[in-house]
């Protein structure tokens, strides 16, 4: 489901309330059965709930300081789906979303749209890189099919784009 940026990132904020309800709620070992917590996965999986609410977040500030410019105004909707993906596994399990926005964030400061390619292809790689740790984890069926979905979303979407707009 498409949402603009605003909304989706809404709903990391309340999948992040909800996400404390249910974790108050639950033990750590309170999960369906056959279904093994795996610290690493679930970390993982955090990180990429950043990364793509970060992505979203970064391609609007791009647009915003350089107006409509290719690849970035095609860009700033494409981390929303896999975003949603991602927030819909977290609260399949009852875990906390991350807060994408806590903590120290290093906000990139661009000259010119070839550096802000440079800075989102960088940032991208890097995401692509998670996708790839995690698809090496034993995996429910549901998170390795969002992984690999997002995946190849991020690296024909905003991969592509990004180091091609050089």
């Amino acid at each position: 489901m498409n949402h603009p940026p605003s909304v989706a990132l809404s709903r990391v904020v309340v999948a992040f309330s909800v996400g404390l309800v249910l974790g108050a709620c639950r033990a750590a070992g309170d999960l369906p059965s056959g279904v093994a917590h795996d610290a690493v996965a679930h970390a993982l999986i955090d990180s990429l709930v950043v990364d793509e609410a970060r992505a979203a977040d970064r391609y609007q500030r791009i647009v915003n300081r350089f107006g409509g410019v290719a690849p970035f105004a095609e860009l700033t909707v494409a981390p929303l789906p896999r975003l949603d993906a991602l927030l819909d596994v977290v609260a399949r399990r009852g875990w906390v979303a991350p807060d994408p926005f806590a903590g120290p964030i290093g906000l990139e400061v661009y000259a010119d749209v070839a550096g802000a390619c440079d800075v989102a292809a960088r940032f991208t790689r890097l995401m692509v890189s998670r996708y790839d740790r995690l698809l090496t984890r034993t995996l429910a069926p549901d998170i390795r099919a969002v992984t690999e979905g997002n995946r190849a979303a991020a690296i024909g979407a905003d991969l592509a784009r990004t180091t091609a707009c050089h």
